[in-house]
């Protein structure tokens, strides 16, 4: 189970049931998470990802990777700079 769908269900039994101990015992679900999406959602109502700071990182898939190589392949002359440049465009 996704963490999203998680947290919805810790939330749903967090209404009808009011112990996060009597959640925890349910075995699909670690006790950390039953309290951090408890936690999350009396906090702020949401059971979202809290928003995260700084520079966002780029996924290294193998479709990005293939991209670089073949850049290279190309022009190995080219700077780093630009090949990253390259790909964020």
């Amino acid at each position: 189970m996704d963490r999203k769908k998680e947290r919805i269900a810790v939330d749903e039994l967090h209404k009808t049931v009011t112990k996060t101990a009597d959640i925890v015992k349910i075995d699909w679900c670690k006790p950390a998470s039953v309290c951090g999406a408890v936690k999350r959602f009396n906090e702020n109502e949401r059971i979202d990802d809290r928003p995260r700071k700084g520079r966002s990182t780029t996924s290294s898939t193998p479709e990005n990777t293939q991209n670089i190589r073949y850049k290279v392949q190309r022009n190995s002359e080219r700077s780093i700079h630009k090949l990253a440049r390259e790909a964020r465009d």
